[in-house]
């Protein structure tokens, strides 16, 4: 009977270190979906940035890349970069579901991946991951009024969100991600009529609630997405910001709406503390940095 008590309290104390506090703010996207997976473990992953396929002869991952008619070939990955494990929530097509595709499912991501498409978890404004600071965020008393307009008087089951980068990170094996197609209204169906100039962006309303905002100014801050008036938008509501970090990798990057929180210059800064993090990491190229040091 006391060998099973041990046992039990082993489990629960093991429990303990990767379920949330109920009493935790709710943190988007952090929930315990099979594609989402939560640490805070510092060891780095060795990511390969690439199409991955499954090798039925190696029983292994590998990198696969789009040629100019568009079909699936052999060849390296486009980069090889290393991320703690602790900042990767999502992974293409790694799962711990049992529908996962062949060679896929991982209760807890390898140390070694090939994937096309990752999501972040970034803390502003010390780019720490989110797992961490998220726990750590009431705790630390942060001053609510530097974080955004109104963040103070909102619910504190919501107040986290003002920390919150979330970054939703695509590789281009075949087209330079600065020419990519989502970057320019005129090929958006869904954006037919433009509204005004809002902190230099051209403003598109789209279909429902969708509000675009585009630029190609020096900044790079190329398309962000929002949606709703924001005469009437909510202190802890994101908008979607589009930019490159190089040639082969375009950034979403959620976090407030700059609309409500100090225009262009509040987007900027979160975008520069963002690559603050990433550029070491992914290799920004000389046109991202210098963006990152535009002022205004």
């Amino acid at each position: 009977m006391r060998n099973e008590s041990i046992r039990l309290l082993a489990f629960l104390a093991t429990l303990a270190l990767f379920v949330p506090p109920a009493t935790a703010d709710y943190v988007p996207y952090f929930i315990g979906a099979p594609f989402n997976y939560f640490s805070t473990d510092m060891k780095p992953i060795e990511v390969s940035l690439g199409i991955p396929r499954y090798d039925k002869a190696s029983g292994t991952i590998k990198s696969v890349r789009r040629n100019s008619a568009n079909e699936l070939v052999d060849g390296p990955p486009i980069a090889v970069v290393r991320i703690p494990r602790a900042y990767i929530m999502f992974a293409n097509n790694y799962t711990s579901s049992r529908k996962a595709l062949p060679g896929f499912r991982h209760e807890i991501l390898p140390g070694r991946i090939v994937t096309n498409h990752l999501i972040l978890a970034v803390a502003y404004p010390d780019g720490s991951p989110l797992s961490v600071s998220y726990g750590a965020f009431h705790r630390n008393k942060p001053n609510l009024k530097l974080l955004g307009r109104d963040i103070d008087k909102i619910g504190k089951d919501k107040q986290a969100r003002s920390i919150v980068l979330l970054a939703d990170i695509s590789s281009w094996s075949n087209q330079n991600a600065r020419d990519s197609n989502t970057l320019s209204p005129r090929v958006r169906s869904n954006v037919p009529k433009f509204v005004d100039i809002v902190d230099g962006f051209q403003h598109f309303r789209g279909i429902g609630t969708g509000q675009y905002y585009y630029d190609n100014g020096p900044d790079e801050i190329r398309v962000i997405k929002c949606f709703g008036d924001p005469a009437t938008t909510q202190p802890g509501v994101y908008c979607k910001y589009t930019f490159p970090l190089n040639d082969y990798l375009l950034v979403n990057l959620d976090f407030l709406d700059f609309r409500i929180h100090g225009g262009r210059d509040f987007a900027r800064e979160r975008i520069r503390a963002f690559k603050k993090f990433a550029c070491p990491i992914f290799h920004c190229d000389e046109k991202a940095l210098r963006a990152a040091e535009v002022k205004g």
